[in-house]
């Protein structure tokens, strides 16, 4: 049985800044993205029947699982018929602007693509990864990026922390769509940060 393993690796934001909301209710962004060694474990295997089944200590139902969605989502979009059976291993914190959920959603793309041999093209991932979330385009590919747009306008360079990166959780829950609401940006972009 064909098995496999994936470490979806939490990010950080090196600058943040939101420029303002779109038409499409998300909010254009300037920021550099960039991946820690903090990850959430995933192991994949085939089933004979065609159900999704997640096993993990942090439960919640399948339609509010972002691994699920991505799931239906890719079978959705190649029409093909398999199960899987994912078992999840939460190490990055919930709710703490980390990206461990869209990290696990990219896991599970490139996951299920190699597992059935889907054969999906990278602009056919992206397509997918777009579609579920802002994030999870960056995880797709590459350490470092600068992100615009919702995020998924990626231009990916080389850099690398070479000192102790230290990430301390509060165990305070932020909705990132709550957080980005409060700040109440109107629809007039303002002058872009160049981070590189």
């Amino acid at each position: 049985m064909k098995i496999i393993k994936k470490n979806a690796y939490a990010k950080i934001n090196l600058g943040l800044q939101v420029i303002n909301k779109r038409k499409d209710g998300f909010h254009n962004i300037n920021t550099v993205f960039y991946k820690t060694k903090l990850c959430d474990e995933l192991l994949f295997k085939p089933l004979v029947s065609n159900d999704i089944i997640i096993k993990s200590d942090y439960n919640i139902p399948p339609e509010e699982n972002l691994i699920y969605k991505t799931v239906k989502k890719i079978k959705d979009r190649t029409t093909q018929e398999f199960g899987v059976e994912i078992n999840l291993s939460k190490k990055i914190p919930v709710g703490a602007g980390l990206g461990g959920g869209s990290s696990d959603s990219a896991s599970t793309i490139l996951a299920i693509d190699e597992l059935f041999d889907l054969n999906l093209s990278y602009s056919e991932k992206m397509i997918i990864a777009q579609s579920l979330g802002s994030d999870i385009p960056f995880f797709l590919n590459g350490n470092t990026a600068i992100g615009l747009g919702r995020g998924e306008k990626l231009e990916y360079f080389d850099y690398q922390i070479d000192d102790y990166l230290y990430i301390i959780n509060p165990n305070i829950h932020i909705d990132t769509k709550i957080a980005y609401k409060s700040l109440e940006r109107n629809s007039k972009p303002k002058n872009k940060i160049n981070f590189k």
